[in-house]
């Protein structure tokens, strides 16, 4: 190998080397996912009672930063999921009582749903298009007349089909800082639906705990130019091999 052919790959190697060594002095983005800690929850409430459960969940967001040390300067939901356990829907023993499981899934843009931070808090707006169902079983008299058969599948949807907007309360940090650790959401509305007619009213009081945050550093323009330098010592070799069978 010529003199200059190993120059350049050598000064392609360093670039290299440093562009992957040194990600935290580019821009990027912090995945970070939550899990709803214990004391997450969710209230359901229709005209024969109140009823509040726990509910477990994940979600995903992104933030932007110039750099792994640099303040957050963007926020985006990505993804969500929960699911809730109904113990007993507060109704008379032996007249009226319902169990039953949920499960939530918000479907934000492709993209993201776009927040806002602001000093500890982040501010996320109604994620337009979600699904939830669930499964429902009635046991007592009134269950009839409550217009619940004993067992039944009952799609959780607001009045009408399709998609349903969720909206949260801000996310508040514990740590100070918007989307840094753990966080809390206090109780705010999510939606009203009217299965079989019955009008219910879900509200939820979230706990979100961090547990796992991943920096994914921009292209560095250290490995743009050690791209840029190995494909020149490529065609340096190229061209000195065609000049020598020539």
């Amino acid at each position: 190998m010529r003199r200059f052919d190993r120059t350049i790959l050598a000064t392609a190697g360093v670039l290299l080397a440093f562009a992957l060594l040194s990600p935290s002095s580019q821009a990027g983005v912090w995945e970070v996912f939550y899990d709803l800690a214990p004391g997450s929850s969710i209230t359901t409430t229709t005209p024969l009672g109140p009823d509040t459960d726990p509910v477990t969940g994940t979600f995903m967001v992104e933030y932007d930063a110039a750099s792994t040390a640099a303040p957050l300067t963007g926020a985006r939901l990505m993804s969500g999921a929960f699911h809730v356990t109904i113990s007993q829907m507060a109704m008379t023993p032996g007249v009226l009582t319902i169990t039953g499981e949920t499960d939530t899934v918000l479907s934000p843009p492709a993209s993201g749903l776009p927040g806002t931070l602001t000093g500890d808090t982040l501010i996320l707006p109604p994620v337009p298009d979600s699904s939830s169902t669930g499964f429902i079983h009635c046991t007592g008299a009134a269950c009839r007349l409550a217009g619940l058969p004993p067992s039944m599948m009952i799609p959780q949807t607001p009045t009408g089909p399709g998609p349903f907007p969720v909206t949260f309360n801000g996310w508040v940090f514990t740590s100070g800082t918007a989307g840094v650790g753990d966080w809390t959401a206090p109780t705010f509305s999510f939606m009203t639906m009217t299965p079989m007619g019955l009008s219910v009213t879900v509200a939820q009081d979230f706990v979100g705990r961090e547990v796992s945050r991943m920096f994914l550093p921009e292209p560095g323009t250290g490995a743009i130019l050690a791209s840029g330098t190995v494909l020149l010592a490529f065609l340096h070799r190229h061209r000195s091999r065609r000049q020598r069978r020539a």
